[in-house]
């Protein structure tokens, strides 16, 4: 994760290619197309995990791709309080109830 806050994607397409974890892998390249704004392909990427992967992050990140491809056929307050309500950790509830309230009131 280090690599992806540095945005040092070299650095990171070396670390995944040593990821055993398949699913893993595919989480951490979808943060990366999404830090690279390529929102489309980190959605298609996440599809292929259901939402309640990593601690309820992945229907999260599938959320924010949506809302930044501007997807207006679905409700995105909705997909942030199914994360808030799957998951259990803290801070991945307050995430998701941080981005629910921005769609909510940031029209």
């Amino acid at each position: 994760m280090k690599l992806l806050n540095k945005r040092k994607w070299l650095l990171l397409d070396e670390a995944l290619s040593s990821m055993d974890d398949p699913e893993e892998k595919i989480f951490v390249q979808s943060i990366s197309l999404l830090l690279q704004k390529d929102y489309q392909e980190a959605y298609m990427k996440l599809n292929t995990l259901p939402d309640s992967d990593f601690g309820c992050q992945v229907g999260i990140l599938k959320a924010d791709c949506l809302y930044e491809l501007k997807d207006h056929t679905v409700s995105y307050q909705h997909l942030y309080q199914r994360a808030m309500d799957c998951a259990d950790d803290p801070t991945v509830k307050f995430i998701a109830n941080t981005r629910y309230r921005f769609v909510k009131y940031a029209y």
